[in-house]
């Protein structure tokens, strides 16, 4: 199920979608995972700042850099 992910994130940044201007497309991450990420570090679904920096923290620490399709820093 996550090679689906992979394989969109791929096909996405060789098409260039996403990449310039003012909003650019960080990532495609399964649900399932942001999930384990928010249980794994005890932050509730309804606290949107610590479930935004738990997000860009795990996007940023190269662990799942394959889910990027923006490589900037945010």
């Amino acid at each position: 199920m996550i090679t689906i992910y992979l394989t969109q994130v791929e096909q996405i940044r060789k098409q260039g979608l996403g990449q310039k201007g003012e909003n650019r497309l960080v990532g495609r991450i399964p649900m399932h995972l942001i999930e384990a990420w928010a249980k794994e570090a005890g932050v509730a679904w309804s606290d949107r700042a610590a479930m935004q920096d738990l997000v860009k923290t795990k996007m940023l620490s190269g662990d799942f850099d394959k889910f990027r399709v923006w490589k900037g820093n945010y």
